[in-house]
């Protein structure tokens, strides 16, 4: 088994060894993750931060020496809190945008300069003097952000892949999916207000788990659904100005 760090703003993650395969999740820069199998051009791994599974394409993957790799991951990293943050290789011609969640180790000389194996790197040193933001602050960073079935970057996005997200960032590990983030956290009593960064479930009427939002308090909801916007929420579910209709059946409201 073969340990990797993400050399890239975003490595796609698919569901079966196929360039035309569904996309699940993406790897961030500096995530790590275990190669298991190899098809063909296609590696199977599984990603450190939420045990998520996949395939990606061989090319992506980077042959770092086993002890870097190791010693990144062992390290204490900074989260990217911003949308992007800019990058610049050493010897390259181009900068690199790195998303927000992505994990940087800094381990270089100066402030704000850090490596990958071969690869030396340096971000402006303003993103390193900031305090990591609030809930909403981080919600409303993205917000208008694409949807994005399979996303976690501030380029295409989805439901669970947003709460993922932001939470990452205040600290906080969730799971990938809607299905799985239920499983956190305790219900809130019938009558209980909702508070800023609770999560919101909402289902089919078979009972299937299809959505989750972050709520911002003041009846307000954050959520991924066509883009990152806010919506109003009630016991009902989801309810939109701008259709004129609830878009979402509420489930259930937990506390993390």
């Amino acid at each position: 088994m073969k340990h990797s760090i993400c050399h890239y703003g975003y490595i796609p993650v698919r569901t079966e060894p196929s360039e035309t395969s569904e996309l699940c999740t993406q790897i961030l820069f500096g995530e790590t993750y275990n190669v298991v199998e190899q098809q063909g051009k296609w590696l199977r791994v599984i990603l450190d931060y939420d045990n998520y599974e996949g395939w990606i394409d061989a090319k992506l993957d980077i042959n770092d020496e086993e002890i870097e790799v190791e010693k990144w991951c062992r390290a204490k990293k900074w989260i990217v809190h911003w949308p992007s943050v800019k990058a610049v290789c050493k010897g390259e011609p181009h900068s690199m945008l790195i998303s927000a969640g992505s994990e940087i180790w800094i381990n270089g000389n100066e402030l704000a300069s850090f490596s990958i194996g071969k690869n030396e790197y340096h971000i402006d040193c303003d993103y390193l003097l900031h305090s990591t933001p609030n809930i909403e602050a981080v919600a409303m960073s993205l917000y208008g952000t694409p949807y994005l079935w399979g996303g976690r970057n501030f380029y295409g996005i989805d439901c669970s892949g947003f709460t993922q997200l932001v939470y990452k960032i205040v600290g906080k590990k969730l799971p990938r999916d809607a299905s799985q983030q239920i499983e956190m956290g305790r219900a809130l009593a019938p009558g209980e207000e909702p508070q800023e960064g609770d999560l919101a479930f909402f289902d089919t009427p078979s009972g299937k788990i299809v959505h989750v939002g972050l709520c911002l308090g003041d009846k307000r909801i954050i959520h991924a659904s066509g883009n990152v916007h806010i919506d109003w929420l009630d016991d009902k579910g989801i309810y939109s100005d701008q259709l004129d209709q609830y878009t979402h059946t509420l489930r259930v409201i937990k506390r993390l």
